[in-house]
């Protein structure tokens, strides 16, 4: 009987119009469903839902409980809470908790709070999807039953879980912004019998540390299985596992964590330790590790990449697509470029790649960076890149291809690609090695410090025009080295293995030593060895030195001289010059697989030895010049023929090309020179003159010695000297005599003595001579009587150039007048003249000047006439004489001019009147000397010749009027006065009166000579003038438009005109502006040619013109042209089978101008249906589309159009496939066909998906998700289209295996006894799967077994912890075994199963109980993923093997 207080809670769940339902706690009686209209429902106290009711909470349901009462929702029986994406289920929990013993499932539930969340006991289910759980305390607790949480979320929690018992599964869901207090993981695993799987879950910003899995009391078979997760914190550990014998664990990303990412476990296979580079909600960037490496070849973590870029910060993880930095970067983590993908270093851009990444704890993990693709580092020579690595490790591996120009690279890099550098700076400590078939190329580089480039392997490089300092080449393994035009300072060669080097054109200094060869080929062309510690080193291998430079070098142990130490080698020793090497030259000790031939060498200086040997017949010793030395040879070798002991006559000690007289000119085996330079003419380097400086006068010849040198100070007696002088300081002959010339001064380097290239120079001072010349200035002077002239003079030498003197000075004649001794002379007052009239003499030369006295200056002028009266165009001559003060004539012209009109004159005084009357004072001048004296001219008209008529403008509007004037003229255009009669010639311009004012008439036009002026002189001539008058027309009075109406086709143009007139009809000349006036109605020129819009119609007044102030307009009708294009809709229809479409038509012109007055013909002309004429089409009953089907034509112009024929109504449904057979947990995709009653398949209807008889579930897209209980689920996958429902049956079969239960297990045997093991499989589910094949193998001793399971222990006693174990498909399971010593031999507990009792039997002496069976609570006994032995199952065996012994003892 029903207690009163939950008829209260029935009529709470009463559905009512509240906004509100208060449920006061109790028990639901029956199956019960809360809609979103009683929200929110709120729990006032604890809620039991009981075995066999179900509570269901529809979408949009919101349920609360009270922040200050403590209650539990308690589900015994069901909790079904489905929402949806759009429409979520809320529960707010607070401080309280939903304890399941029953069956919760919920989807799109959004849960707030909690102390737990959830509490999962006993028997009880729990099944989440795509749902939330936060702030809770923990969010879960598990102790019993199962807990399955796919698809969610668990965020703002103070732990995730704790689990204690059960089975727990979380997967594809996302963790994050946990923050459990104190060493509290964000899961917690304890207990006996856990199983916790978590599969493709991303942990991320929470706190504390994520996964602690800890045992009490020893080593526990406890099912922990982790996979495909991505786990960050920032916790003391990822993941901690304490005596737990067998987990699974693989292919997780386990990073950040401050102690260990893992402790107590391994990581397993395919697991990552590196940043996921994750961003937002745990989603995977471009470049994230985390990619495509899930066990399943998935993304790892919940949330799969979905085209997220490349992280905005952290260079680092996987690129997949081509990158180009810019600025400064810096590689924080390992990096992979992919084959196929490019990384690209723009101008200007740097790269820094650390060396180490952060690892667990305080501890640092080496960073690796890792190039399968491309890598691009070019710069320009203003923006060069930079690739730097922080230390010298070993980081950066290049497998692909790279190349590096004008760039600075820095740190280790390892090649197993190809590589170039070009315009490269190799930065201190760098460190190259190419190793496999990888090949370099190196061109333009320079190495500022420590370095080397290192091959290895069967690797290439190729190293051209470099400059290396304190570095150093290695060839090594099967390597080939090319070296060209190198510089190595401080460093060397090394060949070593197989390799082979090549070194030509290049020149090593200061290395140890400069070439070293251990192994392999060494061949050095056409370069220097300098100052090394050893020149060459050779222990082993062949090495060939051929026209090469070695001097100057040390020596450094183990090598015996400073130039070439050979010992066990093969050697070509050709053409060589080796000089002043410290101890000596050559030292050879051969073995017997050796052969060395040196000849053609040049060995001079050496300290003490030419050539060391170990006598051996494999030494062949021709043609070389070896002198100098305190033992030119050592050891007796045999020498060949060609071998000289003579000076070889070097051109200097350190110029060593051979001199023309050398013995080993043309002495080579070969025929040529001996050593590394033939005989070429020695340019000078220096020549010594015997004077530097050189003072002399014009005109004289010196001479100065020369001697020739070369650059280290030795003499050439026979070198050539050639001469030149500069041409300011005069010539020189090929003997080095100067003659100089007339320039004088100092000329710095003048003289020039040249030999080759080398030159040396003469300074000359040039000076003056004694007084050849005295030249007088100046040389001819002209004075008048009296006046004064200052005279110079100077000496001179041959070359003109003044010579400092004392002058003499002297006049001609005493006529002449006087001169002082400083060569002031003054003139008499006579005229005279003489060529040598002033005389000086200095230095037994004399010079003289010419003289001329003129009379004195001009004192007045005379002119006649002074005024005179002249007719027009006479002529007179006019007189004027100038004089001095004496009254003597003056010679000279006298300068006459006109300044005032009235004529001209010539240069003697010649006037002509001019045809100008008029006065003209002081007109006519007379110039001289300064003075001028002038005369008044008077000039008198002409007769009257000719009549002007003037006014102010001969244009004047009609009836206006104008002012006439008239003036007579002469000939000459001179002025006549007389009084003149008017007249006008053409009375239509109008009438004049007697002051010549004309007033015109109304005719407007030109009217030629119309106004005539008569005028009379007093000689009785009469003389007319006539004027032209221009009547222009009065003011614009009106328009005239032509056409004045026109119909066009569009497009088509027409010419307009316009007329002006004024009041009284006289056309006006117009500038007209013409404007189309609607928008739209076409265009007019400004010549006013229209051209029609495109667009038909009827354009009122739309035309435009104006003039001044009118204006008038015309309308234009544009009608359509012929038919161009037609239209037709519908366009491409759909219509149903038998159904009908009106089509119409619409014609159009060229213009888009519709044309309506043409009819249509319709046909259909490919099937579909029929059409009427009027349009009407009629669809048949194949579906189907018709392209171009209907066609219309009018006038000629034919369109075409499709019909789409649709499915009629879904009349069957055929479902694919029928009845498949799906594992556990897996996936099948169903499909679904329609077809309407003609046999149309219909693709339209949508497919609505659901399982209606268990089995699993299934999306909207009809893809079915096998449940974890196995069997034949019979019509359970239901379609349903269009109102149509058609079924499908599933049969649901065990998933692979993921543990297996070995039994017994852990037995005790005595050695050299047996068991026999026996194998359960399980799947995930819990599932029996079957236990075939099965693999058995002892992994940890113990003894053996055999492929039936039986296992046979050894002889040695122990416990052998997990040493059985067996492996189906990927699952494993185990056992330990322990091996009892044979002796003593202790009494069995049984010898057969007949001394035991209860169903046991007899195994190894040992009575047992037969093995539970696992279920799908796991069952008993222990595995590597099983849930371990239950306490209730140890009871039992120990009880019942108390009994067997008690039973024994009683037999």
């Amino acid at each position: 009987m029903f207690k009163s207080g939950f008829l209260g809670i029935l009529l709470a769940l009463v559905p009512t119009v509240a906004l509100a339902t208060n449920v006061p706690g109790g028990v639901l009686a029956s199956d019960t469903t809360w809609t979103a209209a009683g929200n929110p429902w709120t729990i006032q106290g604890t809620l039991t839902i009981p075995v066999g009711v179900t509570l269901t909470l529809e979408p949009g349901v919101s349920v609360t409980t009270p922040d200050d009462t403590a209650l539990n929702l308690e589900v015994l029986g069901s909790l079904v809470a489905v929402g949806t994406a759009d429409d979520s289920i809320n529960i707010l929990l607070h401080g309280n908790s939903i304890r399941v013993r029953g069956t919760v499932v919920a989807d799109h539930v959004f849960v707030v709070g909690g102390q737990p969340s959830f509490r999962v006991e006993g028997s009880g289910s729990a099944t989440f999807n795509h749902s939330t759980l936060r702030s809770g305390a923990p969010s879960l607790d598990i102790s019993g039953g199962s807990l399955n949480f796919e698809n969610g979320f668990v965020g703002n929690c103070k732990q995730v879980m704790k689990t204690t018992g059960g089975t727990s599964t979380l997967r594809s869901s996302l963790i994050h912004d946990c923050t459990p207090t104190g060493t509290t993981p964000l899961i917690k695993i304890s207990g006996s019998s856990p199983k916790v799987t978590l599969v493709h879950n991303s942990f991320f910003d929470n706190g504390g540390s994520a996964i602690d899995g800890f045992m009490n009391g020893g080593p526990t078979d406890v099912s922990i299985t982790l996979y495909d997760n991505i786990i960050v914190g920032k916790g003391s550990y990822g993941l901690r596992l304490t005596n737990v014998l067998a987990p699974v664990v693989h292919h997780n990303v386990v990073w950040g964590f401050t102690d260990a990412n893992y402790v107590g476990v391994s990581p397993g296979e395919g697991s990552v330790t590196a940043n996921p580079l994750i961003l937002g909600y745990g989603s995977l960037t471009e470049n994230s590790p985390a990619r495509n490496v899930a066990s399943d070849g998935t993304d790892m973590g919940a949330v799969p990449y979905s085209g997220l870029p490349a992280h905005p910060v952290l260079l680092e993880g996987i690129l997949r697509s081509n990158r180009t930095l810019t600025g400064d970067n810096v590689v924080t983590g390992d990096l992979l470029v992919p084959a196929g993908i490019t990384l690209t270093l723009a101008p200007g851009a740097s790269v820094m790649v650390k060396s180490w990444k952060d690892g667990p704890g305080e501890s640092s993990v080496s960073l690796k960076v890792l190039i399968a693709g491309s890598l691009k580092a070019e710069g320009t020579v203003e923006a060069p890149v930079r690739f730097d690595h922080e230390y010298d490790y070993d980081v950066t591996t290049l497998q692909g291809q790279a190349s590096f120009k004008h760039a600075r690279v820095k740190g280790a890099l390892t090649f197993w690609g190809s590589a170039t550098f070009e315009e490269v700076t190799l930065e201190p400590s760098f460190s190259i090695v190419i190793k496999g078939t990888g090949s370099a190329t190196f061109k333009g580089i320079t190495g500022t410090g420590s370095g080397s480039i290192q091959l290895k392997d069967d690797s290439t490089a190729t190293v051209e025009n470099v400059t290396l300092s304190r570095a150093s080449l290695y060839a090594e393994g099967n390597s080939t080295l090319t070296v060209k035009d190198a510089t190595l300072t401080k460093g060397g060669v090394s060949v070593s293995d197989s390799a082979t080097a090549t070194v030509t054109d290049s020149h090593l200094t200061e290395g140890y030593p400069c070439l070293r060869v251990l192994g392999g080929s060494l061949t050095f062309e056409r370069g220097t060895l300098e100052k090394c510690s050893s020149a060459v080193e050779a222990t082993g291998g062949v090495v060939n030195v051929s026209y090469s430079l070695l001097r100057d070098n040390e020596r450094s142990s183990p090598a015996l001289v400073g130039g070439l130490h050979l010992a066990n080698v093969s050697a070509s020793i050709a053409h060589n010059t080796i000089i002043n090497n410290k101890w000596g030259a050559l030292y050879i000790a051969t073995q017997p697989q050796n052969t060395v031939e040196i000849r053609d060498n040049i060995i001079k200086s050496n300290e003490y030895t030419g050539i060391e040997v170990v006598p051996a017949s494999n030494i062949s010793i021709h043609h070389n010049a070896v002198w100098g030395h305190s033992s030119n040879y050592k050891g007796n070798p045999t020498l060949g023929p060609g071998s000289l002991t003579q000076d070889p006559l070097f051109v200097s000690p350190r110029h060593l090309t051979l001199l023309e007289t050398s013995p080993c000119r043309n002495s080579a085996s070969d025929g040529t020179d001996m050593g590394a330079f033939p005989y070429v003419p020695v340019p000078g380097a220096s020549i010594v003159l015997g004077g530097y400086s050189l003072t002399t006068s014009g005109n004289t010849k010196n001479s100065v010695s020369a001697r020739v040198y070369d650059a280290e100070g030795l003499e050439l007696p026979h070198a050539v000297v050639t001469w030149s002088a500069t041409p300011e300081v005069g010539t020189i002959d090929a003997d080095g005599v100067l003659t100089t010339g007339c320039t004088l001064g100092s000329y710095p380097g003048a003289m020039v003595a040249r030999s080759g290239n080398a030159s040396a120079s003469v300074d000359v001072t040039v000076q003056l001579g004694s007084v050849q010349t005295v030249v007088v200035t100046p040389s001819q002077v002209t004075l008048r009587i009296e006046e004064t002239q200052q005279f110079s003079a100077k000496g001179v030498d041959f070359c003109g150039y003044e010579v400092p003197t004392t002058f003499q000075w002297a006049t001609g004649h005493t006529a002449a007048g006087r001169i002082s001794a400083s060569g002031l002379y003054t003139a008499s007052s006579n005229v005279y003249s003489d060529a040598k009239g002033i005389q000086v003499t200095a230095g037994g030369k004399t010079g003289s000047a010419s003289l001329n006295i003129l009379p004195g200056p001009l004192h007045h002028l005379s002119l006649w006439p002074e005024t005179v009266t002249m007719a027009l165009n006479s002529s007179m001559d006019f007189f004027a004489t100038p004089r001095d003060r004496a009254g003597n004539t003056l010679p000279g012209s006298v300068a006459w001019s006109v300044v005032g009109g009235g004529g001209t004159i010539d240069a003697l005084g010649h006037f002509v009147a001019g045809s100008v009357a008029g006065s003209f004072p002081k007109t006519v001048q007379a110039s001289f000397g300064g003075l001028t004296v002038a005369a008044d001219v008077i000039v008198t008209p002409g007769w009257l010749h000719r009549v002007e008529v003037m006014s102010a403008s001969n244009e004047v509007r009609t009836r206006g009027s104008i002012q006439f004037t008239a003036q007579g003229f002469d000939e000459w255009g001179n002025k006549r006065v007389g009084s003149p009669t008017w007249t006008v010639m053409n009375p239509a311009l109008g009438t004049i009166d007697s002051n010549g004012l004309l007033k015109v008439g109304t005719v407007a036009g030109f009217f030629p000579g119309a106004v005539m002026a008569r005028m009379t002189d007093g000689f009785g001539t009469e003389v007319t003038g006539l004027a032209d008058v221009t009547v222009r027309p009065g003011p614009l009075s009106r328009l005239v438009l032509m056409p004045t109406l026109v119909t066009l086709e569009p497009q088509a143009t027409q010419q307009f005109g316009v007329m002006g007139f004024d009041v009284d009809g006289n056309a006006v000349t117009l500038s007209p502006t013409w404007s189309v006036v609607t928008a739209g109605a076409g265009a007019i020129t400004p010549e006013g040619l229209y051209t029609a819009p495109r667009v038909a119609g009827t354009y009122s007044n739309s035309v435009r013109v104006g003039a001044e102030h009118l204006t008038l307009t015309t309308t234009v009708f544009v009608k359509p042209a012929a038919v161009r294009r037609v239209e037709i809709s519908p366009e491409a229809p759909a219509v149903v089978v038998k159904g009908t479409v009106p089509f119409q038509v619409k014609a159009f012109d060229a213009y888009d101008n519709e044309v309506t007055s043409a009819s249509a013909a319709w046909s259909v002309v490919k099937g579909g249906g029929s059409i009427s004429a009027a349009g009407v089409f009629t669809a048949g009953t194949v579906a189907g589309t018709f392209a171009d089907s209907v066609q219309v034509t009018v006038e000629g112009v034919t369109k075409a159009t499709g019909v789409t024929v649709t499915p009629g109504a879904v009349s069957r449904i055929a479902i694919s496939p029928q009845g498949p057979t799906v594992a556990a947990g897996s996936t099948v995709a169903f499909s679904a066909k329609a077809f309407d009653a003609y046999g149309n398949e219909v693709t339209s209807a949508p497919a609505t998906w659901k399982v209606v008889n268990g089995g699993g579930s299934i999306d909207g897209a009809g893809v079915f998700t096998a449940g974890i209980v196995v069997g034949a689920f019979p019509g359970t996958v239901q379609v349903t289209v269009g109102g149509v429902v058609e079924q499908a049956s599933v049969s649901v079969v065990a998933a692979a295996p993921s543990r297996v239960v070995l039994s017994p297990q852990n037995p005790t045997i005595p050695a050299g006894g047996s068991v026999t093991f026996s194998a359960q499989a399980f799947d995930m589910y819990g599932n029996e799967a079957p236990a075939y094949p099965a693999t058995w193998k002892v992994v940890n001793g113990g003894g053996t077994v055999n492929a039936s399971g039986v296992f046979s222990a050894g002889t040695v006693a122990g416990t052998f912890l997990n040493t059985v174990q067996v492996t189906v498909g990927s699952a494993t399971g185990t056992t330990s075994v322990s091996v009892t010593s044979t002796t003593p031999n202790p009494e069995p507990e049984c010898r057969q199963s007949s001394d035991c009792g209860g169903g046991e039997t007899c195994n190894a002496g040992v009575c047992e109980a037969p093995p539970t069976s696992g279920g799908k609570e796991g069952g008993g006994g222990c595995s590597s993923s099983g849930t371990g032995t239950s306490v209730f199952g140890l009871l039992v065996l120990v009880m019942l093997a108390f009994d067997s012994r008690k039973r024994r003892a009683a037999r």
